[in-house]
This record gives C-alpha cells, structure tokens and sequence, in this order.
C-alpha cells in the first residue's frame, strides 16, 4: 500500500487562509446588510416626508424597497453571497480533507497492529 505524504504545514497554512477569507467576505456581506438596511430607511424617509408627493406608510416603504439605491446594494449583496459560499465551500472542503486524512491513518494503524499480531 502507498501511502500519500501531505505536508500538514501545507495544509495548515490552506486552512488558516480559507479561515481568514470567510471572515473577510463574512464581514463584507454583513456590511453590505447594514447599508442595505440603512439606504431602505433613508429613502423611507425620503419617500414619506421630503417629496413633494404625499405617501402613505405602505407606499414608502415599497418605493424604498425598489429604489435604485437599493437595487445596486442589493447587487452588490448577492455578489457578496455568492462570494461568502465559495470561501464556505473552500472551508469546507479542506475540513473534509482533514476528516479524511484522519481516517486514512486510523485505517494504517490499524492493519499494522493487526498485521503485527500475525506470527
């Protein structure tokens, strides 16, 4: 049986990298919710009380809602998702590597104890 030699520096150092990256778009989507929140609420006020046409309650908050403001945050949301998924997926798959590595070596301990009791 070959055994594959992985680096467990290597994978460390890739680990802590995707760790990193999935904060960073974590904290970028996150953002990106705020502001989405932030520029509803301002045109909110700007639809129910600065223009010159009068608003119900209802009325503002869905021109607000379909506001180009929001729309391109709202892009920018989704771009920032899709990112934060990949670098999730990233993670994920070096976690999995590690379960699997864990496992392959739980296996070679295994059969070499028990190849050891064979006389």
């Amino acid at each position: 049986m070959m055994f594959q030699r992985i680096d467990p520096n290597k994978l460390a150092e890739e680990m802590r990298i995707a760790i990193v990256e999935y904060k960073k778009t974590q904290r970028v989507f996150e953002e990106l919710a705020r502001l989405k929140k932030e520029t509803e609420d301002r045109q909110y006020l700007h639809y129910r009380f600065f223009s010159n046409e009068k608003c119900s309650i209802k009325d503002a908050e869905a021109k607000a809602t379909i506001s180009d403001e929001v729309k391109e945050v709202i892009s920018h949301l989704k771009k920032a998702q899709e990112l934060r998924d990949d670098c999730w997926g990233t993670l994920r798959s070096l976690e999995i590597k590690i379960e699997l590595i864990k496992d392959a070596n739980a296996t070679a301990r295994t059969e070499i104890k028990i190849g050891g009791f064979q006389t």
